[in-house]
């Protein structure tokens, strides 16, 4: 009774005699998980959940734990890649001669619409039917004017360089032939008019004797390789009533073979004297064969010792 009367005379006493709480606040405990949770976190490879109860701290600690010891070692990853670059290896030149060849046939293409729609305009506008009626065909002293070809050519075509400033000496060589050893026999020294277009191609053309039909011969990546006949070189005749143009490329891998009748054919002097035989029982004259100057020739003589002489032969 006298404290509470006490008390009651001064509520300030009540304040001094109530007992103090020993429990930590709720969120000093979240605060102090946290600080846990984030030092496991970093000494566990930086495997960190933003947010999770008590309950799951300790289960989330054992996954980390669990993808530590399942990541790849030094040497593993060496291994992968080292397999990768082998196969890389092996696969990238396939797979580089595939995207080549598919270019170059895209290129092939877009080279014999050029033709083909150039030279129909070209008679379109000229007001003609027939090939030979063109005007660099039959007013430019049989393409041998080469300023008048060219002033007809520029009419339709975009081009860069021509004739007489694009010469044959600019151009490759030779054309090799797929599965053949000779080379094709095209020359760009035996082009009459030559020009190039702003993507590359390099146009050749050659009419026919008779001034019907001129042939169109296409290197469709310019001076770069591979160099080979009916692959980046092609060959197209324009010819017709109207204009028509056909792909006669196989023409650039018919090789001269080297025979009796096609002498032209023995371009090396091993050739041209293996054909001594052949000449040696057509009569009977004794035969020699002579290579110069690239040239196979038949030599006779007619009494022995030898009086050898270039003679007139026939098979």
């Amino acid at each position: 009774q006298p404290l509470s009367k006490a008390i009651a005379a001064n509520p300030l006493l009540s304040y001094a005699k109530t007992p103090v709480s020993n429990t930590v606040p709720n969120d000093t405990v979240t605060s102090v998980l946290k600080r846990v949770i984030m030092k496991n976190s970093i000494e566990n490879g930086g495997c960190m959940k933003k947010g999770f109860t008590l309950a799951e701290g300790a289960t989330h600690v054992a996954n980390c734990n669990n993808m530590r010891k399942s990541a790849f070692t030094l040497a593993e990853v060496l291994i992968t890649l080292g397999i990768i670059g082998i196969v890389a290896a092996l696969i990238m030149p396939t797979l580089t001669a595939k995207i080549e060849d598919k270019v170059l046939e895209n290129q092939v293409k877009k080279a014999k619409a050029s033709i083909l729609n150039g030279y129909k305009l070209m008679m379109a506008q000229e007001g003609i039917f027939n090939v030979s009626n063109l005007a660099f065909m039959n007013k430019c002293n049989g393409v041998s004017n080469i300023t008048c070809v060219s002033n007809e050519h520029k009419k339709i075509f975009k081009i860069i360089k021509d004739s007489p400033d694009l010469k044959a000496e600019s151009m490759p060589e030779k054309y090799s032939i797929t599965g053949n050893e000779k080379p094709s026999p095209f020359d760009w020294s035996t082009v009459n008019y030559m020009y190039s277009t702003p993507d590359g191609m390099i146009f050749g053309v050659v009419p026919d004797e008779s001034l019907s039909s001129f042939d169109v011969y296409v290197d469709v990546n310019g001076m770069k390789k591979p160099n080979v006949a009916v692959k980046d070189l092609r060959k197209y005749r324009f010819a017709g009533t109207g204009g028509n143009i056909f792909d006669v490329s196989s023409e650039l891998e018919k090789v001269s073979q080297c025979s009796a009748d096609n002498l032209s054919g023995c371009d090396t002097e091993e050739a041209c004297k293996s054909l001594e035989s052949v000449f040696f029982n057509k009569d009977a004259f004794f035969y020699a064969m002579s290579f110069k100057d690239g040239k196979c020739t038949p030599i006779c003589n007619t009494h022995w010792p030898p009086d050898l002489y270039e003679c007139n032969y026939s098979l």
